[in-house]
């Protein structure tokens, strides 16, 4: 197992992110991290900004089991690509694996097709977390989870998150899921899903087991 532990003091041996941030900034030029299966990772008080990539992932991509804590993912990008299935998760994908994220933050990350935030094809749990002004082409402005992946999202709020009407080449006005699009299990529980926009299921669109309690939308 594996810690990453940033936004220390040295001088009073504490942390805290919005005071001393660790910074790691992907300069708009290159993918920050990335995980191999079978490793078990946590990341505590970082921030990762400024990823970029043309696959999937700019900010992380992992395949491992993995647990982010007090972290912020800003202005993390996946460029167009020619392959209509490149291009999915703005500031992570998760290929596989398990990832839990609670008390972290996700501002401005975007993907050219798919999970402007988070694209999940395994576990992902998410807790006490802020998702705001993601966005991305087709599915999942802030989360995409595909037929193998399963979600739980508890006391999180999703913030003006959107999907574009794409145009060109992989031209589409049918887009899901403002906030969250679901193609397998997703449970939503005590959160709060205000101003965000698709032209199918605003802030949630679920195509198999949905399980929504004590929400606010609007």
């Amino acid at each position: 197992s594996y810690i990453i532990s940033g936004s220390w003091n040295k001088h009073t041996d504490t942390q805290d992110r919005l005071i001393n941030p660790t910074i790691l900034d992907g300069e708009g030029s290159h993918r920050i991290m990335q995980i191999q299966q079978g490793c078990n990772v946590s990341l505590l008080q970082l921030e990762f900004i400024n990823g970029y990539d043309g696959d999937r992932g700019a900010g992380l991509y992992s395949k491992g089991n993995v647990t982010i804590a007090y972290c912020r993912f800003a202005g993390n990008k996946l460029v167009e690509t020619n392959f209509a299935d490149f291009s999915n998760g703005g500031a992570i994908y998760n290929e596989g694996g398990s990832l839990n994220i609670h008390n972290s933050v996700f501002l401005l990350n975007r993907s050219s097709q798919t999970g402007g935030a988070i694209y999940n094809t395994g576990n992902l749990s998410v807790n006490i977390c802020e998702f705001s002004l993601n966005s991305s082409r087709h599915k999942g402005g802030a989360v995409y989870s595909t037929v193998t992946g399963n979600v739980k999202v508890h006391r999180t709020r999703f913030n003006k998150n959107y999907l574009d009407f794409a145009t060109g080449q992989f031209s589409n006005p049918y887009t899901n899921g403002g906030a969250i699009c679901s193609e397998n299990r997703l449970e939503v529980v005590n959160c709060i899903l205000d101003k965000n926009r698709s032209t199918s299921g605003g802030a949630v669109w679920a195509s198999n087991k949905l399980k929504l309690i004590n929400n606010t939308f609007y």
